[in-house]
């Protein structure tokens, strides 16, 4: 999994993540934490959301909450990703982290061919 911080400004953040593969996440993959942005924002808002995901396949997008320990990663859902499209939850309603959020995970499912592709974009307002 490719994670690409495109951009990290004082307001907004830019997520993008791609790869390939043949299985499904063995655990939750963190995408980021909070406190790696600049500024550590304790609060962040999902603004916008695009996807092109191979067929079948699919994610779970998540907050990771801050009861996360070494063992065992504490996550609370925001919304499963598959197929192709995407969200401006601006126009609709933005996504506001809870409160204890401290950073974003993926889960995936449906991982049943070698080497299935994927695209996600966030766009993220730092609160």
């Amino acid at each position: 999994m490719n994670i690409d911080i495109g951009a990290d400004g004082d307001k907004n953040c830019h997520v993008t993540i791609t790869g390939q593969m043949s299985e499904n996440l063995p655990m939750p993959a963190p995408v980021l934490f909070f406190r790696d942005l600049r500024g550590s924002p304790h609060k962040m808002r999902l603004d916008g959301l695009q996807f092109a995901i191979q067929e079948k396949m699919g994610f779970n997008l998540w907050w990771i909450m801050d009861d996360t320990t070494e063992d065992i990663m504490s996550l609370k859902l925001i919304l499963p990703v598959e197929s192709r499209g995407g969200f401006d939850f601006e126009k609709i309603k933005p996504i506001s982290s809870p409160e204890g959020a401290i950073g974003l995970a993926l889960t995936s499912f449906k991982v049943n061919e070698v080497q299935m592709s994927y695209l996600i974009m966030l766009d993220l307002t730092k609160q």
